[in-house]
């Protein structure tokens, strides 16, 4: 048997309905805090079903895309979830309109020890941390100036200490659940581990190439992460509609040496993870562009119809409802 981490954290996920694109309840082993995550037109059957689980002191992330394909999210915090969704679903289009807002993850905690204060720190301490990715715009109208002079609230030591645990908990449920608000995205390189079984085997070789960029990468098998490959170029100039969060990858790729310009071009230094292959994209390219449609087999497959066809793979015939995850 191989040896399992002593960091290994279990996980488990409901699926109410069977589908993974549906609800999905996740709980940490050992861990009071407990995940609801939904798309925004499914809130009505999580009223019927989990609307009392949701009455209850915590924070919830609503999340999506504005018009540049620029990941956007709010962070909140209430001591009644259920009754601040609701304003939010009822001011849908009042001066508090959330137009990006299609998936939402709300965590409570399954034992009622939470108070305003708890959920306060949470909330603040949150958007410190999504602040520092570059990759995600936070919609809080409170951060007029920028996340990271957000002020958290003191707690007493040993509360802080609770809350503290409940902030990495939101991290790896949100994670889990297929938000990467919390996620670090700084490119870095790539080791793979000797002991992977086939399923886990990196995706074919993809290339994305035009005018000053050639690039080649794959999807990992073993993060899911988007790597770009050593050796590709990626556009020296950047276009004005290019999204500010990927303007900022851009620079830091460059201040860490990761991107070095040679004859032209931007060259990776070393193998490169991002989280998605739109963002890998932007960055070679230097322009707002869908990954799923830019990156092509040698073939000429997209990655989208390659990607559609293994997802079509995996879920066919799949009817269960709940799975014990080790992350």
């Amino acid at each position: 048997m191989a040896d399992i981490n002593s960091s290994a954290t279990q996980l488990t996920m409901f699926l109410p309905g069977g589908d993974p694109s549906g609800i999905r309840i996740a709980e940490i082993g050992g861990a009071s805090i407990k995940a609801y995550a939904f798309h925004k037109s499914l809130y009505g059957q999580v009223l019927q079903k989990y609307g009392d689980q949701i009455s209850r002191p915590g924070v919830y992330v609503l999340y999506g895309e504005d018009g540049q394909m620029q990941n956007i999210a709010y962070i909140g915090e209430s001591e009644d979830v259920r009754t601040r969704l609701n304003f939010h679903m009822s001011d849908d289009k009042g001066k508090g309109s959330k137009e990006y807002w299609l998936d939402t993850i709300v965590l409570v905690s399954s034992d009622d020890y939470l108070t305003k204060a708890h959920v306060r720190f949470a909330e603040a301490k949150l958007m410190v941390d999504a602040s520092n990715n570059p990759l995600w715009k936070l919609a809080n109208t409170k951060l007029t100036n920028g996340a990271k002079q957000t002020k958290v609230p003191k707690l007493p030591i040993a509360a802080e200490s609770t809350m503290l645990r409940f902030v990495r908990d939101t991290h790896t449920l949100t994670r889990a659940l297929g938000c990467s608000l919390f996620k670090p995205t700084i490119g870095k390189q790539i080791t793979q581990s000797p002991n992977l079984d086939q399923s886990s085997k990196d995706s074919p070789e993809f290339r994305f190439s035009g005018k000053g960029f050639d690039a080649k990468a794959v999807e990992s098998g073993q993060s899911g992460e988007w790597i770009v490959r050593k050796h590709s170029a990626a556009k020296v100039t950047e276009a004005d509609s290019l999204s500010p969060g990927i303007k900022k990858l851009r620079e830091q790729l460059k201040d860490n040496g990761v991107l070095v310009e040679s004859n032209g071009v931007l060259v990776f230094q070393e193998d490169c993870a991002f989280r998605s292959p739109s963002a890998a994209a932007g960055v070679v390219c230097g322009s707002p562009t869908s990954g799923r449609t830019a990156w092509k087999l040698e073939n000429g497959t997209l990655y989208s119809d390659w990607e559609s066809d293994k997802r079509a793979g995996l879920i066919a015939g799949s009817t269960g409802t709940q799975t014990n995850l080790p992350i």
